[in-house]
């Protein structure tokens, strides 16, 4: 499906709103939360009676168990077939550059055309890629080229498809479940997570082009999923305004961010971390490797990142009511610092899997209070947007942390290289306690300059 058939959703956008926690907590009208009126003083029935959320929800989980099954066989494949560190740092980049280069145009899109549309799209491309690959891998050849242009290829879509699904959620949930939708998607996340490495590695060892056979199968059983739901994936809008230029666009959704300082200085606070935990997990991956254990069991120490995800996420709730914002982002950078360098003392898979459950644990709390927040007090007309500069900046660091990882440790070994990080990592914990953004997120922000109405990025673009 070509992205111009896309029916764009053609309205002119309102006025940029200040960054300011909101006094509702999503779309106006029953309609745009995707459930149906209640009587007064009635709140909404339980969240698992909302079909279409529960679509959307099994539907993104499919693809992303797909997801994570390939983006765990690309280093696999490289690394069991006799290919270098190197080589496979070079696949994980191709996997993770995505995220970098295109998510600011992908939030464009998101805002501006149909999100259910483009997700049924990016299920469609993912497949395709993924059955050239397969037949190459069937006929028995390991081409880097090959490799890593499906891997930059499936990820891309998949940007897109993560900042649509993103930005949709709360326009099919009434306001009072957000909290709970983002713990369940967080959860989904996780849960995939938790499966899809073990799954991964389970593949592998019937034949590498396994896994990314079933990815492909995952991907269509998600467009037949996706395909069901009724309601719209944006909310209603107002005016025919002709679309804006790209760029300013973007430059609007930026705009938002940088005048957010708390949001702000947590993207670049996780940004950093992401990167040490990309060199950490090729790094076990190589140790791994050397002490001759199995594609499966690496699956199986890989997938405790899960379980603590799932734990996490199934936990927040519990957290949410008993610290602040400020005290679960700053604490959990802090215990990271703790964590991290106890991984160079440990060559037993089993050691591994014990100190990356907790780090992951916290890692989802961090990422359900967080994104909940961003979601509440960014307008639906800028979602895509500022979910997209949120995660260029969080999450574009991966591909240099592959990058560096690989090289590193190709280098100078696991050892030197984790301690090196066990300290950035404790440098950026020491940041974060001292800074006043992270202190006080979740206060009120300051309002936005009166002349910000005029940016020619917010005036009839038309998304």
């Amino acid at each position: 499906m070509s992205l111009d058939a896309l029916d764009p959703v053609t309205a002119a956008a309102p006025a940029a709103t200040a960054p300011a926690e909101p006094a509702a907590t999503g779309p106006a009208g029953a309609e745009a939360s995707g459930t149906t009126s209640d009587t007064a003083g009635a709140g909404p029935g339980p969240l698992r009676r909302n079909r279409d959320f529960v679509l959307l929800w099994s539907g993104t989980a499919l693809s992303s168990l797909g997801s994570q099954v390939s983006s765990f066989a690309y280093p696999l494949i490289v690394l069991w077939s006799g290919g270098s560190v190197r080589s496979a740092g070079l696949v994980g980049a191709a996997a993770a550059l995505p995220q970098l280069l295109l998510s600011l145009f992908a939030g464009v899109l998101v805002d501006r055309f149909d999100r259910k549309r483009l997700m049924l799209a990016c299920n469609l491309g993912r497949c395709a890629a993924l059955a050239v690959l397969v037949a190459t891998l069937v006929a028995g050849k390991v081409l880097l080229p090959v490799l890593l242009a499906v891997a930059f290829v499936e990820a891309s879509l998949g940007v897109v498809h993560r900042l649509a699904e993103h930005a949709a959620v709360r326009n099919v949930v009434h306001p009072d479940h957000l909290d709970q939708a983002i713990s369940q998607n967080e959860a989904r996340v996780q849960a995939t997570g938790l499966l899809g490495q073990p799954l991964a590695g389970a593949l592998s060892a019937v034949a590498f082009w396994v896994p990314l056979l079933f990815t492909a199968v995952s991907q269509l059983v998600s467009f037949a999923t996706l395909a069901s739901i009724r309601k719209s994936f944006q909310a209603e809008r107002t005016g025919t305004g002709e679309r804006g230029k790209v760029l300013p666009e973007i430059a609007a959704g930026v705009r938002w961010l940088w005048q957010h300082r708390g949001l702000r200085a947590a993207a670049a606070v996780i940004a950093v971390s992401n990167l040490l935990f990309e060199v950490l997990t090729l790094g076990m991956l190589t140790v791994l490797r050397h002490d001759g254990v199995s594609p499966a069991v690496v699956g199986l120490v890989m997938g405790a990142a899960g379980i603590g995800g799932v734990a996490g996420a199934l936990s927040t709730s519990w957290w949410l009511e008993r610290l602040s914002l400020p005290t679960i982002v700053i604490g959990a950078n802090l215990i990271w610092a703790v964590l991290f360098p106890l991984t160079v003392l440990l060559h037993n898979p089993l050691l591994f899997a014990l100190v990356i459950t907790p780090m992951a644990l916290i890692g989802a709390a961090w990422t359900i209070a967080v994104v909940s927040y961003q979601v509440r007090v960014t307008p639906d007309d800028l979602q895509g947007r500022i979910a997209s500069v949120v995660s260029i900046i969080a999450f574009g660091t991966l591909p240099l942390g592959a990058l560096i990882g690989g090289f590193a440790l190709q280098s100078f070994g696991f050892r030197p290289t984790v301690l090196a990080c066990s300290a950035v990592m404790a440098l950026l914990a020491l940041a974060a306690v001292f800074s006043p953004a992270l202190r006080r997120l979740g206060a009120a922000e300051p309002a936005e300059p009166a002349d910000a109405t005029d940016s020619p990025a917010l005036i009839e673009t038309g998304k």
